[in-house]
């Protein structure tokens, strides 16, 4: 079975509904009409008119005019869920034909674009993208938002390891003659460097407290502009 085929009513004298238990059918209708039944309802195609059979859907009484010309595109459920694995396929992975795109197609695959372009034989215009094209302009301000999060967070920590360097001489400095007075009455070098350490360890405590729920909040709200969203979880601020 093809993955991806087009034809023509009139042309090829083949109609959609030889194909539609085994195919999604996009028809697109030129002349003429055509009428059919789908849940519970008939509906009416005529020029102009872009039709969309899912293979689930059960459609019955197809009827066509003697007149009735149309464009149709079939799409294999296997073809559908490899190339969109996300199955939004009515806004994402759609392949119809007219005055808009078809996107059913990686860059890999442009023979078969080719082939579609050669069979379709109409003067309307068309036009191919292919997924990674599409996803790249799609999605390039999450692309520029990243690497700038991404530099910022570079440029924070850098800057915060300049501040806790200088903190550190600057304490040690301070406390020169508490340290040696220290060492005289017998302090290790491991008892002093604990008691040091806990004032940047009770620091970065205060900070992450703070800083952990803001950070849950905003990372919450900037994933709830998208329909499908990564896992999130809070063993990520555990683990950092």
């Amino acid at each position: 079975m093809e993955d991806f085929l087009i034809y023509n009513t009139l042309g090829d004298g083949k109609y959609p509904d030889a194909y539609k238990d085994n195919y999604h059918c996009h028809i697109l209708c030129r002349s003429g009409e055509m009428r059919f039944d789908a849940v519970g309802k008939t509906f009416a195609a005529r020029a102009g008119d872009l039709v969309i059979w899912r293979m689930t859907t059960a459609i019955s009484n197809v009827m066509y005019s003697a007149d009735f010309d149309a464009d149709f595109v079939l799409i294999s459920n296997p073809f559908l869920n490899l190339y969109n694995p996300e199955q939004v396929w009515a806004t994402k992975g759609y392949g119809f034909i007219g005055n808009v795109n078809i996107t059913s197609m990686r860059k890999a695959d442009s023979p078969v674009a080719f082939q579609v372009h050669t069979k379709k034989g109409h003067s309307m215009p068309f036009e191919v993208q292919f997924y990674d094209a599409i996803g790249k302009n799609l999605y390039s301000g999450e692309e520029r938002l990243r690497l700038a999060v991404w530099l910022f967070s570079l440029l924070a920590v850098l800057l915060s390891l300049v501040g806790i360097w200088g903190q550190v001489l600057m304490d040690v400095q301070y406390k020169r003659m508490e340290i040696s007075v220290k060492r005289v009455f017998g302090a290790d070098m491991v008892q002093i460097t604990s008691e040091g350490l806990m004032l940047y360890l009770r620091t970065v405590a205060i900070c992450y407290v703070i800083a952990a729920p803001i950070g849950w909040l905003v990372v919450k709200y900037y994933l709830q502009q998208f329909a499908h969203r990564v896992g999130f979880m809070p063993s990520v601020f555990l683990l950092a």
